[in-house]
């Protein structure tokens, strides 16, 4: 086993847009990895990003200021924190809602790149009628997919504007992944890829990361008119 080679993973980077006629939104995000596994993704019309290293994910600038930085882990809590001070109860769903498998759907070509498209079906033995993502197994552009799950197994769908791509990334999506890189999902497709070096200051931290404490003042609430009087506890 020791004599098979393996290929090493270099940098790489991609870009995803919105393609289409009629999609709602033009939105793009760019994917890079350098060669030890650190992640690093952003929205083309958002001021902040994204890093993952050493199994940890922060939020660098965004509203908070350019060189602002706060782990997602911690971001996550003030959010729960929050909710839990607004609403008395938490939704808890039940366990019957549908299962959406991930079906093979034979190959497809997007931007020149072959890959396999996926449909999701309802329910085990389900059939897909529509390809809601188009999966590559090209060794080439495996970091890219390596990276998205990556990303996703560290509290992506938590975070703002990804969110809602990647809390489509169930199990079966990221194991996949794994294999491969994404082409296409629903209207985002992969336009770029390069693969020359990426300078190592992309990945570095401008700052120290916020505590929780920290993150806490900064959302504080404003004090209330002192002509008023105080609110009612519940």
């Amino acid at each position: 086993m020791a004599m098979i080679p393996v290929a090493a993973q270099a940098d790489v980077a991609g870009r995803y847009e919105m393609v289409g006629e009629n999609i709602p939104i033009r939105m793009s995000m760019t994917v890079e990895a350098d060669e030890t596994g650190n992640v690093r993704l952003q929205m083309g019309s958002q001021p902040g990003y994204y890093l993952v290293m050493d199994d940890d994910i922060y939020a660098v600038g965004g509203g908070m200021g350019r060189d602002v930085v706060a782990r997602v882990a911690d971001i996550s809590a003030l959010a729960d924190e929050k909710y839990a001070e607004f609403f008395a109860e938490v939704p808890v769903h039940g366990d019957d809602e549908m299962a959406l498998d991930l079906v093979p759907m034979g190959d497809e070509t997007v931007n020149g790149r072959t890959g396999t498209a996926y449909g999701m079906a309802v329910g085990e033995g389900g059939e897909a009628h529509h390809a809601s993502m188009v999966i590559s197994r090209d060794p080439a552009l495996a970091p890219l997919g390596r990276a998205m799950q990556t990303a996703n197994g560290s509290m992506f769908r938590n975070a703002g504007t990804l969110g809602t791509m990647f809390s489509m990334l169930n199990a079966d999506i990221a194991e996949t992944l794994a294999e491969g890189a994404l082409l296409r999902m629903l209207t985002m497709e992969l336009t770029d890829v390069s693969f020359d070096p990426i300078p190592p200051a992309r990945f570095a931290l401008p700052s120290e990361p916020l505590s929780l404490d920290e993150l806490r003042a900064m959302t504080a609430p404003e004090p209330a008119p002192p002509t008023l009087p105080p609110v009612a506890a519940d």
